[in-house]
């Protein structure tokens, strides 16, 4: 399985504060540092088209920054997960996502630009953790410029492929 995703720069404490925060509740921080996924986990798109799109959108794609300020609770299955959502960067991560995935007219899962920092089976357990991150006024700042396709295998860690830096 292949996926893109962009790797926000940040400060070093707040790197470190998600990180922290992850480890405690997403099983998914072993496997990948803190990430907003562009193109979902697939199969169908050969490594070099893909790799071709990455290029493209990031030729295309001035670098930006992001302000995680927003938490969202969202359910999926019998998983409650904790996302931290952009109010700044927001519509730019949706123009990338649109650039990667313009020729999987498929594939129309709603996007939320989002970091994932919580995957708990508890939904209860997730809103008082989005409950106690609120009250702390998480204001995390960073920029986006790059963006890395990489490979996502059933377990182990993501690797990554190929990176494009953001140029456009």
């Amino acid at each position: 399985m292949l996926a893109v995703v962009a790797f926000p720069v940040l400060a070093e404490a707040d790197g470190r504060k998600i990180e922290a925060i992850r480890r405690q509740h997403d099983p998914s921080a072993k496997r990948i540092a803190a990430h907003f996924t562009l193109v979902f986990p697939t199969s169908k798109i050969a490594p070099d088209a893909l790799e071709a799109r990455v290029d493209s959108a990031a030729a295309e794609t001035a670098p930006f920054t992001v302000g995680l300020r927003r938490i969202l609770v969202h359910q999926k299955g019998n998983d409650s997960y904790v996302f931290l959502v952009p109010e700044q960067g927001y519509d730019a991560l949706v123009a990338i996502h649109a650039r990667l995935n313009n020729q999987d007219t498929r594939d129309k899962r709603p996007f939320t630009p989002h970091v994932t920092v919580a995957r708990l089976a508890d939904r209860q357990q997730a809103r008082r953790l989005a409950t106690a991150l609120a009250s702390e006024h998480l204001a995390i700042g960073g920029r986006i410029d790059a963006v890395t396709l990489v490979e996502v295998p059933v377990t182990g860690p993501v690797r990554p492929l190929h990176s494009a830096a953001l140029c456009g």
